[in-house]
């Protein structure tokens, strides 16, 4: 009943708008409502008098309200057309036009049924086959576990779980459950709180790297991170992150390291290293040059000054 009461009031500003609007289009059409209706053979005055008759003569504004209160009380005007009321025009032609939904509607309904004995008919044989094997509708394994756990992480070595599929989100956001998957030398752990979408994947495999400036690995081979993630290291003496940005082919620092727990969100390449990368990929010969100009300019200054001292 609550539904039937709101999609009735859900029309009203509906019917407001459709009334809005079509008042709008007709007063956007060029020329004058009441010099068509006379025709052309017609005096200013009497064009004049009919548009006063008409209301045209007032404010837009106030012409819509007029509209739209006379339509509240079932007055929705003249057709200067057939010279009736608008109202009794309708009233007459809506026991035709009840009369053609209700056939139309009947017809539909005859229609659909035939269609839907006879298909269920032929596919009858079919379906009580298959009966027995929709009754059993198998789980992922990861998604039972999640779902019968009682305890709010669910734990599972990284070879049992490869990838995050899209179902494992979802239970994972609908049972508000962590999952903490255990890989070599890392613990990958992402909350059901922290899903965005359940359309993509994540790959649980964390291959770290031991590079010249530290530790390297890559995040879900480039792809797109549909979660945050957190990631626990088991041993770490490293004290800074940086994700390679491929568009300006530098490192940038990011500030989601502490203690052995990165938080990340973004796929791609990450390192982890106690060097300050932030001025590593920038080009000192312009400084250098720069500051040798300096020195030119202050020693030609200074000798130039000299030379005018004694004077």
């Amino acid at each position: 009943m609550k539904s039937v009461i709101k999609r009735i009031l859900g029309t009203i500003p509906v019917l407001i708008g459709v009334v809005l609007l079509i008042f709008i289009m007709l007063r956007i059409v060029p020329g004058n409502a009441a010099a068509m209706l006379l025709g052309e053979h017609v005096d200013q005055a009497t064009i004049d008098r009919l548009t006063e008759v008409m209301g045209l003569d007032k404010p837009v504004i106030v012409q819509f309200f007029d509209y739209l209160a006379g339509a509240i009380h079932g007055d929705l005007g003249i057709s200067y057309k057939y010279n009736r009321a608008v109202t009794d025009m309708i009233i007459e032609a809506f026991p035709y036009t009840l009369e053609l939904a209700l056939l139309a509607a009947l017809f539909t309904v005859i229609v659909n049924r035939s269609a839907s004995a006879s298909s269920g008919s032929d596919s009858s044989n079919g379906d009580d086959a298959a009966n027995g094997d929709d009754d059993k509708i198998t789980l992922d394994p990861t998604v039972q576990t999640i779902q019968d756990s009682t305890d709010h992480e669910v734990v599972f070595a990284q070879s049992e779980v490869p990838v995050i599929t899209g179902d494992i989100l979802n239970s994972l956001r609908t049972t508000g459950k962590t999952l903490c998957v255990v890989g070599d030398g890392y613990t990958l752990q992402v909350s059901g709180k922290d899903v965005r979408n359940t359309t993509g994947e994540l790959n649980t495999s964390l291959e770290l790297q031991q590079v010249e400036q530290g530790l390297e690995f890559v995040v879900n081979d480039g792809k797109t991170v549909p979660c945050s993630a957190r990631i626990d290291l088991d041993k770490s003496d490293y004290s800074r992150l940086y994700l390679y940005n491929e568009t300006t082919g530098k490192w940038q620092y990011l500030n989601s390291y502490k203690d052995g727990v990165i938080t990340l969100d973004t796929a791609g390449r990450y390192l982890l290293t106690n060097e300050n990368l932030r001025f590593a990929n920038i080009n000192w010969s312009f400084f250098i040059a720069g500051g040798a100009v300096l020195v030119v300019i202050a020693v030609a200054y200074i000798a130039f000054k000299k030379r005018y001292w004694f004077w």
